[in-house]
């Protein structure tokens, strides 16, 4: 008999997109959302290179801040990175299910429109979501 709170995984249950998607390192987003603040960025499945530019410029001081980031792509293989974030987290959602959970979906055949932006930062802690982000320069 296990005490209340202490009861096993259910198998059955579908784990949620944060739990579910790895890293490049086999860590989950829920896992590195637990070690601290993560900045999440979605990229768009194109055009992604201006998001990319932004995020690297401000790395330095949004690391410094205490905030990990992760980059989650839509394709199988992720993008040509910059120099600067070529070490970052990464995980591959080619299914769209981490796009779909935060609210991120297709329209006219461009992926990803929420509130007319064609990508998604969100910070997460403690395996949740805590607010979506408009820039990265508002974590630096």
């Amino acid at each position: 008999m296990f005490r209340e709170g202490l009861r096993p995984p259910d198998p059955f249950r579908e784990r949620p997109p944060l739990e579910r998607l790895l890293t490049q390192d086999g860590m989950s987003l829920d896992a590195l959302s637990r070690l601290g603040p993560l900045l999440v960025v979605c990229l768009p499945d194109r055009g992604e290179r201006g998001l990319l530019a932004e995020v690297a410029a401000h790395r330095g001081a949004i690391e410094r801040s205490g905030v990990r980031l992760a980059l989650v792509h839509p394709a199988e293989a992720p993008p040509e990175l910059p120099e600067a974030l070529r070490y970052v987290a990464r995980v591959a959602d080619p299914a769209l299910g981490l796009y779909a959970f935060l609210g991120l979906g297709r329209t006219k055949g461009t992926l990803f429109r929420r509130e007319g932006q064609a990508s998604g930062l969100f910070l997460l802690r403690d395996g949740a979501v805590v607010r979506a982000v408009a820039s990265p320069a508002d974590l630096a």
